[in-house]
């Protein structure tokens, strides 16, 4: 009566016994190779000297070059190679990694540390005689600051404030909008223009602005006046566009005033 095998037809991924035995066995594996009790056949064998070597040379050579004739892209760069999808074994893991750690052991490397003296310390093309670097200071408080800037942050942001903002124009947005400028007035405005942003490097439609912004398309002042909505002042855009024309105002009013020229 033949014995039966415990593990027949079981993988380290479909039973835990099966993965515990494979990981001690491949610790030991490791361990003797790297006590030396293992020593692989070949170490210190070559073509010249072993003829089983040299027969697996170019038996191996023989099938590159076969494979090469075959199919003349398989070492072309991009291309799958013929290992793509496949792991080496612990095996050839252990090795590779013997390899590598006796490799660095017998060659160090040459420059391990030096120093770039030729452009170290006085040798250096922006060396001043190693004198220190003058503190700056804020030109509104007086307290140490950056050397690339001029002013503190609390000074920076006192000064940037509602109306010392660049931008400031007497808090115009807080207004509300006139009785004319209804929801009737904007449904014109996009319905003139296609429902479609007028931007030319945006063209977005309302549809695909429902989708983003989830509402419709906005209604912009040409010449940034709330009380002025004439149809020839107005015109459909998209949230993104409507924002990007508070800032540089000359610039977006002129653009946009060339497109609603025949409008008006």
């Amino acid at each position: 009566m033949s014995r039966k095998v415990w593990n027949k037809g079981l993988t380290s991924k479909s039973d835990i016994r099966v993965k515990l035995s494979m990981e001690k066995a491949h610790k030991t594996l490791r361990e003797n190779y790297a006590s030396g009790k293992i020593i692989h056949w070949s170490k210190g064998l070559t073509a010249e000297t072993d003829g089983r070597i040299k027969k697996f040379a170019e038996k191996k050579k023989g099938m590159k070059y076969k494979l090469h004739k075959e199919n003349p892209t398989w070492f072309k760069k991009g291309e799958s190679s013929g290992f793509s999808g496949k792991e080496h074994t612990i095996i050839s893991k252990i090795k590779m990694g013997l390899s590598q750690k006796k490799r660095f052991e017998n060659n160090a490397i040459w420059n391990k540390g030096l120093k770039l003296l030729q452009f170290s310390g006085k040798n250096h093309w922006n060396w001043q005689g190693g004198k220190e670097i003058s503190k700056k200071e804020c030109i509104d408080c007086g307290c140490e600051i950056n050397r690339f800037s001029i002013r503190c942050r609390p000074c920076l942001y006192r000064i940037r404030k509602q109306y010392n903002h660049p931008n400031w124009r007497g808090g115009i947005s807080k207004e509300p909008y006139p009785f004319e400028f209804n929801q009737e007035l904007k449904d014109k405005i996009r319905k003139r223009d296609n429902y479609q942003c007028q931007n030319k490097e945006c063209n977005m439609t309302e549809e695909e602005h429902l989708i983003v912004y989830g509402c419709n398309l906005t209604t912009h002042h040409l010449d940034y006046d709330k009380k002025n909505c004439s149809e020839s002042n107005l015109i459909a855009l998209c949230n993104q566009c409507n924002f990007r024309a508070n800032w540089n105002r000359n610039y977006w009013k002129d653009y946009y005033d060339k497109l609603l020229i025949k409008v008006r």
